[in-house]
Formats: structure tokens, C-alpha cells, sequence
């Protein structure tokens, strides 16, 4: 048991050590969202500083409403922020949040998909797989240390990341308001940023779980197929969806490929936003786990991991 532990902790620092790319990129991408706010916040300040001297009252974020952007929400100009402002800024912030999320998700799909569907084919490819088979570890143990990787490292990694952005991109507006006349404690209030940074971390186990079957399904695809796994891996759950729209009801397409993106997150992030009630947002993030479907993705999940070690044993190489 000691040594099968020891394997997988030195199989999962291999995998860090070859794709530590796909663990700090998520903060890489941080940074440079929040550089990127920082640098309109000066141009916006600089921009709109030369007609008027900096004076107590020389600053106000001026909210425009209509088809405008969220940038536009946050241009700076060179009056007094009002009350009535704050509340306008508070929103804008709160969807200049929900859009950074929403793009790490994005990113974060695009990294579990690659990771997943080349973490075994490339070891086929290069023929390196004779090389760790070689080794006194088992397929089993080298799969599990991927899946694990896949998950309880990506996963918290990019779930980090993600509020670093949301953090920083907002501080840089944030700082700028004891400037224009606002308190910040207001500010940040009306944004539920620190709500929101709760809500996440709870749904991060939830979230962990309802991938496992979509990670598991995707490294089995790796194991298995060739050059066409991508199409493997999203046709036959396509497959599965277009039975269940036509005839016999099944959940393959839900557990196998909606579960990359957190989409009841959304319905928990709206009760927290619009009543106020951070528990109902907690109830409704672990609902989940008195669901038979959450069980039953983590049991096709343990079948996909399974079959996957069974091939390899058998396979070591590309057909």
C-alpha cells in the first residue's frame, strides 16, 4: 500500500513536471487580465485628465446604459463620483466578474479536452509508454495519477486563477474609488465578491465529481483511438443525445459532455444575486449529491478508468 502511494505521488510530480504549462497558464492569464484593466484605467485617467486640473472632486466613473460595453460602463472621466454612480459602477463590476469567469471556463474546457485526449495517445505515439511499462508501477496506478492530475490539480488550479483574475481585475477599479469620492467596502459589497469567492470554492468537490465521468470518458478515448479520438470522443455521446431527443431516454451526452462547463453554477450564482441568500446558493451547489445521476456519472467514470488500464495492459502500442 506504501509503495503503490509513493508511486502515484511520483507519477502525479511527473505529470506536473510535463504539463506544468496547463497549471500556471490559468495564472499567467490572471495576470494579464488584470494588467489589461489596469492599463484602460490609466489611459481612461491620463485620457481624460488634460482638460481639467486633478483637484478633490477631479474624478467620477461615468455609466452609460443602452448598448454599451462593459468598458464603457467603467470609463473614467474627471468629476465627482456620486452616490447614484456607485451603484451603477457596483454592477458593471459584478458583470465585468461574471464575463472573466465565464472566459476561464471557457479556457478551462479547451485544457481538461487537450489534457485529457493526448495525456495517453502521446505515450502511444512516442512509443515512450515501453519505457514506463518497463518501470515497477501499473497501468492502473499511471492512469489513476493522470485522472488525478486531471482533476484534483487542474481543477483547483484554474478554480484559483479564476478568482485571482476576478480579484485583481476588480481591485484595479476598486483602488481608484477612495479617488473619486466612493468607499470601496460599498463597492465590493454590491459586487458579492466575496460571496461569489465562497460559492465557488464550495461548488469546487461538486464540480469535481460531476467532471470525473467526462475526464474519465475522455482519457478512455485516449487509450483507445487513434489520430480521430476528438471525433470519437464527442460522436458517440452525440450519438447518445440524438437516441435520447428521438426515442429510448439516457443521460450519456449530460454526464459524458455538459459536465465540462459548471452549468448549475448559474442557477446558484442567480439565487445568491438577485435574493440575497448565500445558503439557498449553497443548497442549491450541493443538491447534487442526493441525486442518483451525480453517483452514477462517478461510477461510469470508474468503468471508462477501468477499460482504459485494461487496454493498456493488453496494448502497448499504436495498432
Amino acid at each position: 500500500m506504501k509503495t503503490a502511494l509513493h508511486n502515484v505521488v511520483w507519477l502525479l510530480w511527473r505529470e506536473f513536471l510535463e504539463h506544468r504549462r496547463l497549471v500556471t497558464s490559468g495564472f499567467w492569464l490572471a495576470v494579464l487580465m488584470a494588467a489589461l484593466n489596469l492599463v484602460f484605467v490609466l489611459v481612461s485617467v491620463l485620457g481624460g485628465s488634460a482638460d481639467l486640473p486633478l483637484s478633490g472632486n477631479a474624478y467620477q466613473v461615468q455609466i452609460e446604459t443602452g448598448d454599451r460595453s462593459v468598458l464603457d460602463h467603467l470609463s473614467l472621466s474627471l468629476q465627482k463620483l456620486g452616490a447614484a454612480d456607485l451603484a451603477d459602477v457596483s454592477q458593471a463590476l459584478a458583470i465585468l466578474g461574471y464575463a472573466i469567469g465565464l472566459l476561464f471556463a471557457i479556457a478551462f474546457g479547451a485544457v481538461i479536452v487537450s489534457y485529457g485526449l493526448s495525456c495517453l495517445y502521446d505515450e502511444r505515439r512516442d512509443r515512450s509508454v515501453l519505457f514506463w511499462k518497463s518501470l515497477p508501477v501499473s497501468d492502473t496506478q499511471t492512469i489513476g495519477a493522470k485522472f488525478i492530475f486531471g482533476l484534483v490539480v487542474l481543477l483547483p488550479a484554474w478554480t484559483l486563477a479564476t478568482l485571482l483574475a476576478i480579484w485583481l481585475s476588480i481591485g484595479v477599479y476598486a483602488a481608484t474609488t477612495p479617488f473619486l469620492g466612493g468607499p470601496v467596502g460599498a463597492l465590493l459589497a454590491d459586487t458579492h465578491l466575496l460571496a461569489i469567492s465562497v460559492l465557488v470554492l464550495a461548488a469546487l468537490p461538486i464540480y469535481l465529481l460531476s467532471l470525473a465521468p467526462a475526464v474519465a470518458w475522455l482519457m478512455l478515448c485516449s487509450t483507445v483511438g487513434g489520430r480521430h479520438r476528438a471525433l470519437m470522443a464527442f460522436l458517440i455521446p452525440a450519438f447518445f443525445a440524438l437516441v435520447n431527443a428521438v426515442s429510448v431516454a439516457n443521460p450519456m451526452w449530460h454526464l459524458l459532455i455538459a459536465r465540462l462547463f459548471p452549468i448549475g453554477f448559474v442557477r446558484a450564482l442567480s439565487r445568491l444575486t438577485d435574493h440575497h441568500n448565500l445558503l439557498g446558493a449553497l443548497e442549491t451547489i450541493w443538491h447534487p449529491l442526493i441525486t442518483p445521476q451525480l453517483w452514477i456519472g462517478v461510477l461510469i467514470a470508474i468503468l471508462c478508468l477501468l477499460a482504459s488500464s485494461l487496454y493498456r495492459q493488453r496494448y502497448a502500442e499504436l495498432s
